[in-house]
Order: C-alpha cells, then sequence, then structure tokens
C-alpha cells in the first residue's frame, strides 16, 4: 500500500484552525492518508515562535495551543548569539477524555559558521545552531495521571541567503523518561 503525504506552507487564511490562533502569520500543513496536521506561526523581526497545532483525523482533532508560545529562533541570528525562552502548552482530545500540558526550557547558541559539504551539495553562508530543549510532558486522564521528562539537543546547519533562511541538515538526540514507556532514547 503506498502511503501519501503532502506537505506545504499555506496562508493562514486558507486553513480550517487558523481562527484558534489570532496572532498567526504564518501556517504549514501536511496532509496525508490518514489525516491533517496544521502549525501555526508568528514570524516578526525579532522571533519565529510556534503558536499551536492540530492533528485532524477521521475520528476527531486534538488542538494544541501555546498560552507561551515557543521560539523556534531569534532573529538576527550570526556566531555567538543566544536564544533562551520558556514555553507552556495544553491541549485536549475531548473524545477520549484526555488533556495534554506540556512545559519547558530551549537554549540555543549558535556557535559555528561556514561552509557545509555534504552528498547533496556545497552550502556557502552557513550557520550552526545547537539547541538544547528540556521539558515536562503530562497527559490527564479519566484513568490517571501521566508525566514524562523529555530532554533533546540537535544540531541544525541553516543558510543565511538574504532571500530567506532554510535547513540543511539536522542531528538530534532525545531522551524521554517516565510516562507511558518508562524510558526511551532516540537519535534523528
Amino acid at each position: 500500500m503506498l502511503f501519501r503525504s503532502s506537505f506545504s506552507f499555506v496562508s493562514p487564511s486558507s486553513t480550517p484552525y487558523a481562527a484558534n490562533f489570532p496572532e498567526v502569520t504564518l501556517a504549514n500543513q501536511n496532509i496525508s492518508d490518514s489525516g491533517a496536521v496544521y502549525a501555526y506561526f508568528k514570524a516578526s523581526s525579532t522571533a519565529l515562535e510556534l503558536l499551536g497545532t492540530v492533528y485532524s483525523d477521521t475520528s476527531g482533532e486534538i488542538i494544541s495551543a501555546y498560552t507561551n508560545p515557543q521560539t523556534l529562533y531569534g532573529f538576527p541570528s550570526t556566531l555567538n548569539t543566544t536564544v533562551s525562552d520558556t514555553y507552556r502548552r495544553t491541549g485536549a482530545y475531548p473524545q477520549v477524555g484526555l488533556t495534554f500540558v506540556s512545559i519547558g526550557t530551549m537554549n540555543y547558541l549558535v556557535d559555528g559558521y561556514g561552509t557545509l559539504i555534504n552528498s547533496s551539495g556545497t552550502y556557502n553562508n552557513v550557520i550552526r545552531i545547537k539547541k538544547r530543549e528540556v521539558g515536562v510532558d503530562s497527559t490527564l486522564s479519566p484513568f490517571g495521571d501521566f508525566a514524562s521528562n523529555t530532554s533533546s539537543t540537535s544540531y541544525e546547519w541553516v543558510t543565511t541567503a538574504p532571500s530567506g533562511s532554510y535547513g540543511i541538515w539536522s542531528i538530534s538526540y532525545d531522551t524521554t523518561t517516565g510516562g507511558f514507556n518508562p524510558d526511551s532514547y532516540s537519535l534523528n
């Protein structure tokens, strides 16, 4: 069976949940055979912030909104730029009585600048961003509450093109303890 998926950045007003995020300036959608995921962002001259996400399929929807948005990137970002952010997100899956709460901190440092050479080509004027995120994800349910501690370290190589930056390469190390799966570790 072939699984189809389509990912694109779109005008927020073309998505079904934009009204849930009044400050939205940018949205993306990932439409697949199994459902759709929408992400809503606020882009300004100082930051790109994640305002929330919505997962929708035939069984319902999960709307997650940040009461304190998560800063993904600070602007401008040059060598030795640091960004620190705290965030809080809540979401609900009312069809099964679940509520989700995530709180955390993210810190990043632009710790490199130069040329990146990999199997897809040579990229000039690239910055490397080291991100460290630590958080607690809680699931509240009629059957009990579950919490897990998460930590993630990632390295991202991003172009600094005047017409717009884009990610080229990333590596992340993620660890989760507690919750439904007592200990989990992944490398992407």
